[in-house]
């Protein structure tokens, strides 16, 4: 099993500390293991830290610009950060 299938299980199990920090250890190893970003990225919004999610988001951007969930997944923390205009330019980059 891989650590971010393991970090995975741990927030199933509503245990997201430990997946978190499963996720920081992974990455601090492999700064840009794209996996564990996306699944750092949705916990921490799960777990109430727009702020960090939507950094996670940005740098797995920077691998994946066309990945169409995790643009609208930065629109919606952008909204949740309230920054709604820069959220309204992600959509409307996506929609084109």
């Amino acid at each position: 099993i891989s650590q971010v299938a393991r970090a995975n299980a741990l927030a199933r199990s509503l245990r997201m500390d430990e997946a978190l920090a499963l996720l920081d250890a992974v990455l601090e190893k492999g700064p840009d293991e794209l996996s564990a970003l996306k699944t750092r990225a949705r916990l921490r919004r799960l777990h109430g830290d727009p702020g960090a999610a939507l950094r996670d988001v940005e740098r797995y951007l920077t691998h994946r610009a066309q990945d169409v969930a995790f643009l609208d997944l930065k629109a919606d923390l952008l909204d949740i950060l309230q920054r709604p205009h820069e959220a309204r330019r992600v959509r409307d980059a996506a929609a084109a």
